[in-house]
C-alpha cells in the first residue's frame, strides 16, 4: 500500500514539474516570436544628411521614418513639407529626428540670405595676394584664416596681421541655399558685421595674402608689423642701401 502511495506521490510531482516545464516552455515561445512590428509607430521626419546651422533646408536633406512612438522626442515634425524651404537654427546630423523649434520659418523665400546671421552681412573680397595659398589646395570654405597685408612703410614696405579669425564663408560664387560653395579664383566671401565689411572692402585695394588657422582656433594673435628695421635689429642683417 505503502508502494502505491509512494508512487502516486511521485507521479504527481512528474506531472507538476511537466506543466511547469510546458508553461516556461510557452513563455519563452511567445516572448521569442514577438516581432518589433507589435510595437506602435509613428512617422517621424528626420535629417538625410548632415544639415549645418543657418542652412535653407530643402526636400533632398530630409526623408520620414517609422519610429517606435515611446521614443519620439517631443516636437518632432512627421512630414518633409513641415521641414522643407524653412532654415537650421542649430546644426543637424544625419538620422536625427528634426523638431519644429530647430527650423524657421521662410516664408517661402529662399536664397542666400536666409543662411546669414542677422546683424551680419556678406561682402565678397578679391584677395590677389592669396593665389600662393589658395593653388597649394590648402584653402577651403568653413576654414578660419587671418588675412595678412603688405603695404608701403615710411622707410620701407611692411607686412602685417590685420582681421584675424575670419571664417570663409565660400570661395568663387555660392548659389541659392549653399552656404560653403567651393570654386575657384581668389575672390573670397565673408559674413561680418557691416563695419568689418568696409575693412575688408579697403583692404581689397592693398596686396593681401592669408594664413591658415588650425581646426577650433579661433583665439586672436598679437603679432608686431614687420619691416627691415624689424628684420635688421632681430635678425642683424644688413640695411640695405639708400636709395
Amino acid at each position: 500500500m505503502g508502494r502505491k502511495r509512494g508512487g502516486c506521490v511521485l507521479m504527481i510531482l512528474g506531472a507538476v514539474v511537466a506543466l511547469i516545464a510546458g508553461g516556461m516552455a510557452f513563455l519563452l515561445l511567445a516572448r521569442a516570436s514577438s516581432r518589433p512590428d507589435d510595437v506602435p509607430k509613428r512617422p517621424v521626419l528626420v535629417a538625410a544628411v548632415n544639415i549645418p546651422e543657418r542652412t535653407l533646408v530643402n526636400a533632398g536633406m530630409l526623408r520620414v521614418q517609422q519610429w517606435p512612438q515611446e521614443n519620439i522626442p517631443p516636437g518632432a515634425l512627421t512630414a518633409i513639407d513641415a521641414g522643407a524651404n524653412k532654415f537650421s537654427v542649430m546644426p543637424l546630423f544625419a538620422g536625427q529626428p528634426v523638431l519644429g523649434s530647430q527650423v524657421a520659418d521662410t516664408k517661402g523665400g529662399s536664397g542666400v540670405a536666409y543662411a546669414l546671421e542677422k546683424g551680419k552681412v556678406l561682402v565678397a573680397v578679391n584677395l590677389g595676394g592669396a593665389g600662393g595659398i589658395i593653388s597649394s589646395g590648402a584653402i577651403h570654405a568653413g576654414d578660419v584664416v587671418d588675412l595678412v597685408v603688405i603695404a608701403p612703410g615710411t622707410n620701407s614696405n611692411q607686412v602685417a596681421t590685420t582681421m584675424q579669425a575670419l571664417k570663409i564663408f565660400a570661395i568663387g560664387s555660392v548659389g541659392a541655399g549653399a552656404k560653403a560653395g567651393q570654386g575657384a579664383g581668389t575672390l573670397f566671401l565673408f559674413e561680418v558685421s557691416e563695419q568689418d565689411a568696409l575693412v575688408l572692402k579697403y583692404l581689397e585695394t592693398l596686396n593681401v595674402d592669408m594664413v591658415l588657422r588650425a581646426a577650433g582656433d579661433d583665439a586672436k594673435a598679437a603679432t608686431d608689423p614687420v619691416t627691415i628695421d624689424y628684420l635688421v635689429e632681430k635678425y642683424r642683417l644688413q640695411r640695405p642701401p639708400s636709395k
